[in-house]
């Protein structure tokens, strides 16, 4: 009975390990089940994850476009620099117009100043030829005065012009 008891020693001692295998087998289902759980869910990031790098592709590509553009337009404000450099070089040529404008201010002051003279000159020699008698001397005069008026007409005429040119209204209107 030694040898009975002995196998039914041996039987539990098999049983006791069968069960803590059945125990195993139960972790290692458990496992198992979490194993899948995690592959699932390692599934379901690979398919984000190739969401996300179909999307970082995009993005790619249009940050690319946009460093072509950027290129181009960098192109574009190089040739807009040159051309406002050349415009401001040919502003700086320009002649000073204010002082064109006092020059010419100055020309009509004094060209008013000749015809106020021209103008008393004028009325006293009319006076005077009113005045005198028919002489040789007053024949002259009176030639004299005709060369002025001549004069005076044409220096009104070229003063017009000039103020026309200018676009300046007329300081006093022709006579």
């Amino acid at each position: 009975m030694v040898d009975g008891d002995l196998g039914q020693a041996i039987l539990q001692g098999i049983e006791r390990l069968n069960a803590r295998f059945d125990g195993v087998d139960a972790r290692f289902d458990g496992v198992d089940a979490r194993l899948d759980r995690v592959e699932a869910r390692l599934d379901r990031v690979e398919a984000r994850l190739d969401g996300v790098e179909a999307r970082l592709d995009r993005v790619e590509a249009r940050l690319a476009k946009l460093e072509v553009e950027t290129t181009s337009l960098g192109e574009r404000v190089t040739s807009l620099e040159h051309v406002v450099a050349d415009i401001d070089v040919r502003l700086r040529s320009w002649p000073d117009m204010h002082f064109l404008a006092a020059a010419a201010n100055a020309q009509l002051a004094n060209a008013k100043d000749l015809k106020d003279y021209m103008f008393e000159t004028k009325t006293r020699l009319k006076e005077i030829y009113q005045t005198m008698a028919t002489d040789p001397e007053i024949d002259a005069l009176r030639a004299d005065v005709s060369h002025f008026r001549d004069q005076s007409v044409d220096i009104e005429v070229r003063l017009a012009t000039v103020e026309g040119h200018l676009g300046i209204k007329p300081i006093r209107p022709p006579r």
